[in-house]
């Protein structure tokens, strides 16, 4: 398969880049321009909070890629949210940010994913990475979404077939092979 917007990227077991390490990327944009789109399994230390009716909310972030890391998104599955833009059948991005944590807020329930940074390519480097095999393309998979986040990037390989069980049990260090 080739990358397209709304695929997952899946790196190979042992890309030496540390921002990518069994990394699964949800690829929103791609292009002649270039690519961009959030890894999705990396959660990072750090939380959003926000104070509703004196009510205090948090949210997990995860880190989205290694590029513009003063940036925060939100996705999430807010039909109502003004300015959201839908980005697969059911799940948006942006739009008011304060009006996502307050819908989140009130009814918890709700899917959201706040993403810091993102993860960048200039034209033509994905497919290069992807003739190098430093990637996996795979349709976009809302059960591989779901999946926690610590499993995600197994999950995303099973779903292929059981030919990539080989790099699911790979260590994640080629030395201790």
């Amino acid at each position: 398969m080739n990358a397209q917007p709304n695929s997952i990227l899946i790196s190979e077991p042992y890309l030496r880049d540390a921002s990518f390490q069994r990394s699964v990327i949800w690829l929103l944009e791609h292009n002649e321009e270039g690519s961009m789109g959030f890894v999705i399994n990396q959660p990072s230390i750090n939380e959003i909070f926000k104070i509703i009716n004196g009510k205090e909310y948090s949210a997990p972030i995860l880190e989205g890629g290694p590029v513009g890391l003063d940036n925060t998104f939100a996705i999430h599955q807010m039909d109502h949210i003004k300015d959201a833009r839908m980005i697969s059948k059911g799940f948006y991005i942006g739009g008011d940010f304060d009006a996502v944590l307050e819908a989140f807020a009130v009814k918890p329930t709700q899917n959201m994913w706040v993403i810091q940074g993102y993860s960048g390519w200039s034209a033509g480097q994905l497919e290069y990475e992807i003739d190098q095999r430093s990637w996996i393309v795979s349709p976009f998979s809302e059960r591989v979404l779901r999946t926690p986040h610590e499993h995600m990037w197994s999950a995303a390989l099973l779903q292929l077939g059981p030919e990539y069980e080989q790099y699911v049990n790979a260590p994640s260090d080629i030395s201790m092979n």
